[in-house]
């Protein structure tokens, strides 16, 4: 994969990390919930960074 190629999937990355993060909060009341506020969004975080 070129760096070109990867920065374009830089976005679509980061809206799935966020998808999955809100998914996580929404459908789970556990202990789940409660340690999946940082690494979700610490990846999309990441991509972001990446894209730039």
């Amino acid at each position: 994969m070129t760096s070109r190629t990867g920065r374009r999937l830089m976005p679509l990355a980061a809206l799935l990390f966020l998808g999955l993060a809100l998914l996580i909060r929404a459908f789970d009341d556990g202990a789940l919930r409660q340690s999946s506020g940082t690494a979700p969004y610490a990846s999309m975080v990441w991509a972001a960074v990446l894209f730039l």
